[in-house]
């Protein structure tokens, strides 16, 4: 464990805070931790049937490309995961869901970053309408098992929320 000796907030934008933190490490030598501070989000596993899950093709500016992954949005202010996972899949897919199935939580990346991840399965989907943000262009797109391993293999897909969402679906199809 580490004791805080000083934290401060270095920059505050729209989705995230960087805290800088002063710390005593285990052996009592001081050091500094960069930390992004995130307020969570979700993702989902849009299941259309036994083999066929629904992704989406976005583009992402911090690698500067278009990749294939899984619909997922951050937490709004006091929004729970619960509220926020069908509003996301509504807004990036233009379904609904009459079943819900909450497959886990995990961090993104907790060597800098708080970010927790709360993991949903969506089935027995309704077709309704995207609802994209002004700033958002998203392709939602059908893939079974073999496209989706032959992605993985290929290196389309390596978004790691991605990877660990089809992962637990597998899961659970071996366990079903």
């Amino acid at each position: 464990m580490e004791k805080t000796v000083q934290s401060k907030i270095l920059y505050e934008g729209k989705v995230f805070q960087h805290r800088q933190d002063q710390v005593l490490t285990h052996k009592g030598d001081p050091a500094v931790r960069d930390i992004i501070l995130h307020p969570g989000a979700v993702a989902i596993v849009p299941i259309l049937n036994q083999d066929e899950i629904l992704l989406i093709k976005q583009y992402r500016k911090a690698i500067d490309k278009v990749i294939i992954e899984i619909p997922a949005g951050t937490l709004e202010a006091n929004e729970s995961p619960d509220d926020c996972a069908p509003r996301e899949l509504e807004e990036e897919c233009g379904y609904q869901a009459q079943k819900w199935e909450k497959a886990g939580t995990f961090y993104t990346a907790p060597g800098f970053c708080n970010e927790l991840i709360h993991l949903y399965f969506a089935s027995d989907l309704i077709a309704t309408q995207q609802n994209l943000e002004p700033d958002e262009e998203i392709e939602p797109i059908a893939a079974n098992w073999n496209q989706i391993e032959e992605w993985i293999q290929n290196k389309t897909i390596q978004d790691a929320k991605t990877l660990v969402g089809i992962s637990y679906w597998r899961g659970l199809l071996r366990n079903r």
